[in-house]
């Protein structure tokens, strides 16, 4: 069936399309007659009741082996809800909200996901993610915080501006668009008692960036271990303290005007907000010289690292 038909077959029964609506509620309740199977998946695709229907928050419950694809869960409110082995391909979650929920082994393949709301300010709020594919999904200008990222694929998700405060990801693949995203490790000022609290800097560990596109990606005071960064040689991860980078910023300040003054003063910024290398704790910045539309220009930092080799 197309999109169309699976959605019209709930239209045309509107009593099954509650009934089913109200045991997502309560999946320990009988599941409605007239629900089929699909690749072993209990078949709700093109689910369409929740924008009109008359749930709109769920709590406290699992769903398990369901296929929810072409499915319009937006503004959905879901709090502690485990989601295992399911299917959302191509759902609408559009300003959806995760709070306290686990999702594993579960495909979100082209779903959107803008101005959905998920992740956590306190350690009982916060959302897991574990073997979740992520490809194609649109999530541009998230806010992830606090979230478990474990084994997870972003394959061609858009998800610029995006921003990862204190989450704890691993063995995860970025091969996306990473322009202007921003992973940062440590507290937020806004966090009266923050995700993982044990940790200074929530790590992250053996993140796949080979074919991310890093773009004005900042790496603010993270804590990262057995990364694998793009063989792209205008990406250099230098250690600190470095020699080579100390007298590029004293050729850049000796030069004297204010283009090159920029660029030294954008670099000492990043140093303040070095992240660290584990599991020796080798303090380390990301200088990306194809980044020539501000202060520092590919070319002024380029010039200032060749004549201090």
């Amino acid at each position: 069936m197309n999109t169309k038909q699976l959605k019209q077959r709930w239209k045309d029964d509107r009593e099954l399309a509650n009934a089913t609506t109200a045991w997502l509620g309560d999946t320990s309740l009988p599941i409605p007659a007239g629900i089929s199977q699909v690749d072993g998946l209990i078949d709700l695709r093109g689910l369409p009741t929740f924008p009109a229907g008359p749930v709109r928050k769920i709590t406290s419950t699992r769903w398990d082996h369901l296929d929810l694809s072409h499915s319009d869960l937006s503004g959905l409110q879901l709090r502690d809800v485990e989601i295992t082995d399911c299917r959302l391909d191509q759902a609408n979650l559009k300003r959806a909200h995760l709070i306290n929920v686990e999702c594993s082994r579960t495909t979100l393949v082209s779903a959107d996901l803008q101005s959905a709301g998920f992740g956590a300010l306190t350690p009982e709020t916060q959302t897991i993610w574990r073997e979740v594919d992520f490809t194609y999904a649109k999530i541009s200008r998230h806010l992830w915080v606090g979230a478990t990222i474990d084994r997870c694929t972003f394959r061609g998700t858009k998800m610029k501006r995006s921003e990862f405060h204190r989450c704890l990801i691993t063995d995860t693949v970025f091969a996306t668009d990473l322009t202007e995203v921003t992973f940062n490790g440590t507290t937020q000022g806004m966090m009266k008692s923050p995700p993982f609290p044990d940790y200074d800097r929530v790590p992250m560990r053996r993140l796949d960036l080979t074919d991310a596109k890093l773009f004005f990606t900042a790496f603010r005071k993270c804590a990262m271990e057995d990364t694998t960064w793009p063989d792209n040689p205008d990406i250099q991860i230098i250690d600190l303290p470095s020699p080579r980078l100390d007298a590029a910023l004293s050729w850049l300040d000796s030069q004297g005007n204010r283009e090159d003054a920029a660029a030294a003063k954008a670099i000492r910024r990043a140093t303040g907000e070095a992240s660290i290398a584990l599991p020796q704790g080798t303090p380390f910045i990301l200088i990306n010289l194809a980044e020539d539309d501000t202060p520092p220009t590919e070319s002024q930092l380029r010039k200032a690292l060749e004549e201090t080799t």
